[in-house]
Parts: C-alpha cells; sequence; structure tokens
C-alpha cells in the first residue's frame, strides 16, 4: 500500500507543478502582451479555469495520501509565539469589525443607490 500512495502522492505532485506552471506561464504572457499590444490572447482566461480544478484536486488528494490537510494556521505555526497569542487573541474580535464594516459599507451603498 505504501508503494501506491507514493505513486500517488508524485503522480499529484506532477498535477500541481504541471498546472501551476501552465497557469502562470499564461497568465504572465497575457498580462505582458496586453501591456505591450493592447490586447492579449482570447482564450488565456478560459485555460487557467479549466486547470483550477486540476489543481485543487491534486492538492487534496496529495494531502489526503499525505495524512494532512491545508490549514490556515501556516502563518501562526511559524515560530511567532508573541504574534500567535496576539492573533488568537484579537481574532474573534477582528471578525467582529469586519463583519460591522461590511454591513456599514453594504447599507451605505444601498442608502446611496436609493437616493
Amino acid at each position: 500500500m505504501h508503494k501506491l500512495d507514493a505513486i500517488i502522492a508524485k503522480g499529484c505532485q506532477f498535477i500541481l507543478w504541471l498546472t501551476m506552471s501552465i497557469i502562470f506561464s499564461i497568465l504572465c504572457i497575457n498580462t505582458l502582451m496586453r501591456y505591450a499590444f493592447g490586447s492579449g490572447m482570447q482564450w488565456a482566461n478560459e485555460v487557467p479555469e479549466m486547470l483550477f480544478p486540476w489543481l485543487v484536486m491534486a492538492g487534496v488528494v496529495l494531502a489526503a495520501v499525505t495524512g494532512s490537510h491545508i490549514t490556515t494556521t501556516f502563518f501562526a505555526r511559524q515560530n511567532f509565539t508573541s504574534c500567535t497569542t496576539l492573533v488568537e487573541r484579537g481574532g474573534v474580535g477582528c471578525r467582529l469589525c469586519v463583519v460591522r464594516h461590511s454591513f456599514i459599507g453594504y447599507f451605505q451603498n444601498a442608502f446611496h443607490r436609493a437616493r
């Protein structure tokens, strides 16, 4: 079973590198063409949209095979202990502020449209 896991992991890593390289290359070339020639490639927006699900699913399978998962605690785990406690304490307050400002912005925008 370990050999099968290794084969699946290598395949997923290959798909990750391939799709990421293609998406990055297409977007960079298209951006340069837009600035240099005033218009980019017509198909350049569609290919990354088709490759992105492959990128995501390869990452999901790779995470499942290795017994890990994608977390949002990566930055906090980088040995910033004082920063980590600050983020943990202020996290709830920050979320409440974001929600509050979102509502304020929404209602101000709705008010201005009604006028």
